[in-house]
């Protein structure tokens, strides 16, 4: 048939974009030359593929068939990438990271699959220049939900795990015994807040949306303020297993109106393997769930958001 990988990871583009101007943008290719690809495909499958309206473009359905199946094409040929690389002795290498996010889960798994790694912490939107610019390889960063990130051409992106924000307090917080909390019951009580990027936006929008604008006695990154949530300086909101994951002794109970964190991969496809990428959100999702029953609230707001942590 007339067709190749490539043709079908622009038919899937095509359907999460759903129009031929974005999914081009996205491709890195000119918007003639994708629908000469789709054109090509039809011809040889003898079928239409897409839909195009003045609404945007969507799938027929033996479009959606041959996405179904594409999937598990370019899975394998990725997998068998990898293990060419293997044989070829090419695996590891230099990788550029940078991250507003702990990078350690990150750096410890592309160690152990033998790459040198420079890293670089920063705020969010630093982190995605440096990787449009292409001044690192690989991009670790908290999305915002109101401005959804959009790769740029030569770009990939995917979503690591999302995760509810809630109160972070010492463990002998007179709020410790409460089984759920509003953002409201916060409002008189010493905050430490992230002091900037995304998470900070996050947090500050769902304040000003109940007018629960606290007095914030310190403000930093999570391994500056974690510690002093521990010694009783004040509250914050983290992730339901930033303390457990990494050794804090800190008390976390729900939020029923908290805001949720969205954490992304961001990767310039000439420079990093999809298989990579996969295996590494992979590993994250695996530690994630292994740690989540020593929270039994938690690990059911799991089991009713199985979005949270997405198949890549």
């Amino acid at each position: 048939m007339e067709f190749n990988v490539r043709h079908l990871r622009a038919l899937d583009v095509l359907r999460i974009e759903g129009s031929f101007r974005r999914a081009a943008a996205r491709l890195g290719v000119g918007q003639p030359s994708l629908s000469r690809q789709v054109a090509r495909m039809e011809k040889a499958l003898g079928m239409a593929l897409v839909d195009r309206s003045v609404d945007g473009v969507t799938l027929t359905p033996a479009g959606l068939v041959v996405v179904k199946h594409a999937g598990r094409v370019i899975t394998a040929v990725d997998d068998m990438i990898a293990e060419l690389d293997e044989l070829r002795g090419t695996t590891g290498g230099e990788l550029r990271m940078a991250a507003s996010l702990n990078p350690a889960l990150t750096t410890e798994f592309l160690l152990e699959a033998g790459w040198q790694v420079h890293v670089t912490r920063d705020q969010d939107t630093v982190v995605k220049a440096l990787v449009e610019a292409g001044t690192v390889d690989l991009a670790l960063l908290v999305d915002d939900p109101v401005a959804p990130y959009r790769p740029a051409p030569g770009l990939r992106m995917a979503v690591v795990l999302e995760t509810p924000l809630w109160v972070a307090m010492p463990r002998d917080h007179s709020f410790s015994g409460r089984d759920v909390l509003r953002l409201a019951d916060l409002a008189g009580e010493p905050w430490l807040m992230p002091s900037g990027g995304t998470l900070r936006t996050i947090i500050g929008r769902a304040l000003r949306k109940v007018s629960a604008m606290p007095e914030v006695r310190l403000w930093g990154d999570v391994e500056t303020l974690f510690p002093a949530v521990e010694t009783g300086t004040g509250i914050g909101l983290a992730s339901p297993l930033c303390g457990a994951f990494y050794g804090y002794r800190v008390d976390v109970r729900p939020l029923a109106d908290g805001p949720a964190e969205r954490k992304i991969c961001v990767w310039r496809e000439a420079s990093v393997s999809t298989s990579l990428i996969r295996s590494l959100v992979d590993e994250h999702q695996r530690r994630h769930a292994a740690l989540a029953p020593v929270m039994p609230q938690y690990l059911h707001w799991l089991e009713e958001n199985p979005t949270a942590m997405p198949h890549f």
